[in-house]
């Protein structure tokens, strides 16, 4: 039983290696996924809504805009409604805050990583 509690603690100081890839693997695919694992639970859920209703909100938004402008197309005799209503869309809000969120996943896993090294 000896020898397997030696292998097991050199499997401890090679998993941080893997463990850091997975997690920034994972955080890829899902922000905030990144920091869940980590043990940030609750900033890991936090960046995740945030990011899911932001792109949720510019698909929406988008849609919005979309049946603004076929209904501008329709009325052939206002040229100036279809330039209006896609300028007046919020695409790009929610857009640039998706990308912030996915930015700032990234970022949380840094300081996490960094902040359970110094704890050990």
């Amino acid at each position: 039983m000896q020898k397997q509690s030696g292998t097991t603690s050199s499997s401890k100081s090679v998993a941080p290696e893997a463990k850091i890839e997975t997690v920034l693997l994972a955080n890829f695919f899902l922000p905030g996924l990144g920091s869940w694992r980590l043990g940030g639970k609750k900033r890991g859920v936090l960046i995740m809504a945030v990011m899911i209703f932001s792109v949720l909100m510019a698909g929406w938004s988008y849609a919005s805009s979309l049946s603004n402008q076929i209904d501008a197309a329709l009325d052939m005799s206002n040229d100036d409604a279809f330039d209006a209503s896609f300028n007046s869309s919020g695409i790009v809000f929610w857009l640039v805050l998706a990308v912030a969120a996915f930015i700032y996943s990234f970022v949380d896993i840094y300081l996490l990583a960094r902040n359970q090294k110094k704890s050990r």
